[in-house]
């Protein structure tokens, strides 16, 4: 259904982007109480699915109403959403597993453990496995793609599966290991810039090939085409200045989606010189449109008579404030959501971590124009929002998912105070 939006960031791509509208005035439909800490939502099968991450739980409500039709519980953490597919929800989980579930009732169709033994430690005080499995998978060309393991240099690499989803039968098996063979430690590079290795992570694709981070592992021979990474992996909101996100030559330092020729992503810091100095409610984040198929004017070459990098044609540009935590391209409209870019005095850090409440914006992808901007009680999880089917649902910091529909006459402005509200129903 292309009004869905059935996997994390809506597709293999990674792009956090769909083709099926949204409109810019929107009104709150429901409100449910889900858990304590959510991952991102995904929307198939009229069903909204979402992670309580601690509680090792997945949740499918109704799209239209917010009502629970089920919950299932995992053995440890799942830190994103199931991918549905044929029906089936699959997700993996910090156990070392992946889960296949029936999408309409929740019952187990299948389970197949990725990890090469049963064991466990302890991981920010749960127990999980040394090869845990993240929770969105990739399902590709006919093949349910993920991987276990946290790196190619610990506890025997990075195990990398592809199974047919149907049946959790194995059609694809490596191993990504690392590791000097004699020494069993990560070997010398010679090179400054590139540290051979990988950290495991939510796989994506070009459309040909399966890459988890920026490394191909279909065909380790290819090369692969255009595909969105980031080097920190998609989960991670530590807004550090060294990591960055990338699609082809445009390169941000936040969040990134994908247009027509186009890559939208948030600028958080003027550089990533390591004497970068960030300066919360001073000018703003910088949400920069750049085009994936023109280059900007060269600049002059240096000292040393090298001529730069390419890079990417800016379309425009636009100062927010608002702390970029969750985007979504829904057609022709950008919609941003986060904390607001201030400080409180009296609470210097608080929206930081979510007391000062949140802002949902609404820009046309075009120009970067301010179409709508409504308050929210609390700002969404990170990269927590998703749109379909003329929808928006964000999974927020305070443990509620919430649904925002077209307004219309006598709907007023979308206050809190208008939602519907299902609490109870979830597993806290």
């Amino acid at each position: 259904n292309p009004d869905d939006w059935p996997t994390y960031r809506h597709d293999g791509l990674r792009s956090g982007a769909t083709e099926s509208p949204v409109p810019a005035a929107l009104h709150p439909a429901w409100q449910v109480r889900a858990g304590r800490r959510l991952s991102s939502p995904v929307i198939a099968d009229g069903k909204v699915f979402v992670a309580n991450v601690d509680a090792h739980t997945v949740h499918a409500l109704d799209a239209a109403s917010g009502k629970c039709a089920w919950c299932h519980t995992a053995d440890a953490r799942v830190d994103s959403p199931p991918t549905v597919h044929d029906g089936l929800a699959i997700f993996g989980s910090a156990d070392g597993s992946v889960r296949c579930l029936r999408a309409s009732d929740g019952a187990l169709a299948w389970r197949f453990r990725a990890a090469p033994h049963q064991q466990g430690v302890v991981a920010c005080d749960q127990v999980e496995s040394p090869w845990p499995v993240p929770g969105s998978v990739l399902v590709h060309d006919g093949k349910c793609w993920f991987a276990a393991g946290r790196s190619s240099y610990l506890d025997g690499g990075i195990h990398v599966y592809a199974l047919a989803p149907a049946t959790g039968r194995v059609l694809t098996e490596r191993t990504v290991y690392h590791a000097d063979p004699q020494t069993g430690k990560q070997p010398f590079s010679a090179s400054a810039s590139i540290i051979p290795g990988l950290l495991n992570d939510i796989p994506g694709t070009d459309g040909a090939e399966v890459f988890i981070r920026q490394m191909c592992v279909s065909s380790p021979e290819a090369r692969g085409g255009l595909h969105l990474f980031t080097t920190g992996g998609y989960l991670d909101s530590s807004w550090f200045n060294r990591t960055f996100w990338k699609a082809g030559r445009a390169q941000t330092s936040g969040l990134m989606v994908l247009g027509k020729d186009a890559a939208y992503g948030v600028e958080i810091y003027p550089s990533r010189s390591r004497e970068t100095v960030f300066k919360p409610a001073a000018r703003g984040y910088r949400l920069t449109c750049y085009s994936l198929t023109e280059t900007a004017p060269a600049p002059p070459a240096g000292k040393a008579g090298r001529a730069a990098a390419a890079q990417p044609k800016v379309l425009w540009e636009q100062l927010l404030p608002i702390r970029i935590t969750a985007m979504v391209r829904a057609a022709d409209t950008i919609f941003v959501a986060g904390p607001p870019d201030s400080v409180d005095p009296k609470d210097p850090h608080g929206s930081w971590e979510g007391r000062k409440g949140g802002v949902l914006a609404a820009l046309a992808a075009s120009d970067g124009r301010k179409l709508a901007e409504y308050p929210l009680d609390s700002p969404p999880v990170w990269d927590g929002m998703a749109a379909a089917a003329g929808r928006l649902y964000l999974a927020t910091l305070d443990g509620n998912v919430i649904c925002l529909q077209q307004a219309t006459a006598g709907t007023g402005n979308g206050e809190p105070e208008d939602v519907k509200s299902d609490k109870g129903r979830m597993a806290k």
